[in-house]
């Protein structure tokens, strides 16, 4: 069986993991893999911040995708479908050579900075932890997130907007799988 791999791509809260579970449901039989779900960024072999932005190819491909590719071979031509859930598009270049298309999901940064802390805090977290998540924004990840945008999005096949309905985007990929 030949199986299509399909990765959705984009910046931290941009929709990636939501438009993933449109997808299965529209795609039952498919399987998701979710970058998150295997802390590749909390191994110790991982790039540091300062390395990322100094260079961010070789910064990405220094991630050690082998947990998340030894899944990857047991639904690999068994299933139709397998959606990844990767921040990096096309540019690691041992999952490359498996996608059939690679989506980027283009979340304006202040969305993403909404939803990220619509789903990491509620109304019971503490102002200041919130205040101090803004900061960190601020210093580190608006810069990682914009850096990102330049190096990841020419890699991908299609780019669709963050702010669409998951369901809009999911319809607009259809024809591709």
């Amino acid at each position: 069986m030949h199986t299509k791999v399909l990765t959705i791509s984009g910046v931290t809260a941009g929709g990636k993991s939501t438009l993933c579970h449109t997808l299965l449901e529209l795609h039952p039989e498919a399987k998701c893999l979710s970058f998150d779900d295997y802390s590749i960024d909390a191994l110790p072999n991982s790039p540091t911040f300062d390395f990322f932005l100094q260079e961010p190819l070789l910064a990405i491909n220094q991630y050690d995708l082998t947990a998340l590719m030894r899944d990857f071979h047991i639904f690999y031509g068994k299933v139709p479908l397998i959606l990844v859930d990767f921040p990096f598009g096309r540019t690691h270049h041992i999952l490359n050579e498996y996608i059939d298309l690679a989506v980027y999901l283009q979340t304006p940064f202040d969305i993403a900075l909404a939803r990220y802390i619509k789903r990491e805090y509620n109304e019971h977290s503490a102002p200041q932890t919130i205040f101090d998540w803004c900061q960190t924004y601020i210093e580190f990840v608006q810069p990682l997130i914009s850096l990102h945008e330049k190096t990841v999005l020419p890699s991908c096949d299609l780019v669709l907007d963050g702010i669409n309905p998951p369901e809009t985007n999911a319809l607009k990929i259809m024809p591709f799988i």
